[in-house]
This record gives C-alpha cells, structure tokens and sequence, in this order.
C-alpha cells in the first residue's frame, strides 16, 4: 500500500511552469530534540495539474497557518542526464486536503475546528447537481 498522511501546518503554494503546483506543510515531529523543544520538518508536496478541483481549493481557501490533513501517495521515478547518469527522485503527491483548523489572521491561533475538504460543497457561483439513484451505473 502507498499511502501518505500528514497533518501540519500549511505554509505556501506555487506553480511551476507547465508542470504542477506545489505547497509546504510543516509537520511537528513526535518527539522533543535535547532542548526540550518540538522540532518541525517542512515537507513539500506535489499537486498535478489535472487536479483542477485540488487546486483550486488550495489557491481560494486555503491560507498560511491553517491546519491541514494532507492524504496522497509517493511517487518514485528516475531521470538520466546528457551524460547518461540517472538520479532517482520521490515526489509525495497529494490526493486530497481538508482543512482540520483554520488559523487566525493574527497568529497561529486555531479559530475554526471545521472540516473543510476540496469536495465538501460547492463553491459560490456553483449549483450542487441533482443526481437520482437510478443515474448511477451501479
């Protein structure tokens, strides 16, 4: 099984030309470091492009600060350069995000327990379609 699951806090999103967007999410390691403290590991996660919905979601709700379940996959593949050496590379690729808690704009305090997802409702602008049993194939 590949599956990846993160909760964390999300830091950014950007888009790389003609490939996909990526965002951070920095996720508190379970343990303190000799200090007595948390440390925190920011991990960057790969959003494909024909994941319009994702994407979406990400750009118009989605803020710095807020936490966020990140649910996906790693994807491992290797590329070789004009010299013929390979490099193997991994990608953690997003399948779904939720919103566990939205931050507050002046810190990092939780304001909001609610679940978001990127499928949760209907945006504004949009109507929820009307879909009877009998439309479905199975």
């Amino acid at each position: 099984m590949n599956k990846l699951l993160l909760t964390g806090r999300f830091k950014k999103v950007w888009h790389e030309e003609g490939k996909s967007f990526r965002f951070n999410v920095s996720v508190r390691r379970t343990y303190k470091n000799k200090d007595g403290k948390y440390d925190w590991d920011n991990v960057t996660v790969n959003c494909p492009a024909f994941n319009k919905a994702t994407i979406n979601f990400l750009e118009n709700y989605v803020n710095n600060g807020d936490i966020v379940d990140v649910e996906g996959h790693v994807n491992t593949y290797v590329t070789e350069n004009e010299n013929g050496e390979k490099s193997y590379h991994q990608d953690l690729v997003c399948d779904q995000i939720t919103i566990a808690a939205k931050a507050s704009e002046k810190g990092d305090d939780v304001v909001s327990e609610e679940k978001i997802t990127a499928d949760s409702g209907c945006p504004d602008g949009f109507e929820e379609a009307d879909i009877d049993d009998e439309d479905c194939p199975f």
